[in-house]
């Protein structure tokens, strides 16, 4: 399969780059048409528990019919996903590392080549310069290990305001759509706003960094790993070789016990 995509024909390994992506929504041309416009969502704006049943980006794009507004899965057509699939295996598998790996680089892809006004869909009565907690995080419990730190947060704010080409970031609530303009819920070039308070090159993100990063999070608390999923533990038991936390951790779980090892 050859279909043309950069994300296909580059010589990229384990993931595309931001680049690679960037290059590809600039070639569909959705993401950059001056009659669109851009919209993200963050800190569970789109989990159907905020409205029941509902995804919320769908409510704010059938309410604004005149934004012609796009979300980043209403941008690429099927056959870039075809090509990412057979290209990065893994980078489509939910909730692997991997395609949270792939999430990040996509994110900060779809910021760099945003334009003109954007709107953020807000869950949790929060906005667009709220620090996420651990409790502003959907997943429960095993997601402690992300920390202070989502997608938005990381990868995508900060990208946008270095973006010449973006006027203004609005929050919208995720439940009642409104849009806040005020400079407490918005920033507007040149007029009002803060600059984001962190920055993630998304190509420095990896499989093999996310898994040291919750790695790490196991060792610093061990008390912690009742809460993560054991399945995840058993596949990544490689990383607690060999190291002396490695016993007190393997004292109240048992690598042998888990589905699959035996």
């Amino acid at each position: 399969m050859s279909p043309g995509w950069r994300i296909w024909t580059s010589g990229t390994l384990g993931l595309p780059t931001v680049e690679d992506i960037v290059a590809d929504l600039r070639s569909c041309g959705v993401a950059t048409d001056p009659k669109n416009t851009n919209i993200f969502y963050s800190y569970g704006a789109n989990n159907k528990k905020v409205v029941k049943n509902v995804i919320n980006v769908n409510r704010f794009i059938q309410a604004n019919p005149d934004l012609n507004a796009k979300s980043i899965n209403h941008i690429l057509p099927q056959s870039w996903y075809i090509a990412l699939k057979e290209k990065y295996p893994g980078a489509d598998s939910g909730g692997s590392m991997v395609q949270k790996a792939f999430n990040a680089r996509n994110s900060q892809a779809y910021a760099k080549v945003s334009h003109d006004e954007v709107y953020v869909l807000i869950g949790g009565g929060v906005n667009i310069y709220t620090e996420p907690t651990v409790q502003a995080t959907p997943g429960g419990e095993n997601l402690r290990w992300v920390g202070r730190h989502n997608v938005w947060y990381d990868y995508e704010f900060r990208t946008l305001q270095m973006n010449q080409q973006v006027t203004a970031i609005y929050t919208v609530n995720a439940e009642t759509l409104q849009v806040d303009r005020t400079p407490d819920g918005s920033w507007v070039r040149g007029r009002h706003g803060q600059n984001a308070a962190h920055h993630v090159d998304a190509n420095t993100v990896t499989s093999t960094s996310l898994t040291r990063q919750k790695v790490a999070y196991l060792r610093a608390h061990p008390e912690e790993c009742g809460n993560f999923e054991n399945d995840w533990i058993s596949q990544n038991q490689n990383w607690f070789s060999q190291d002396q936390w490695c016993s007190s951790f393997s004292s109240s779980f048992s690598f042998s016990s888990y589905p699959g090892q035996g």
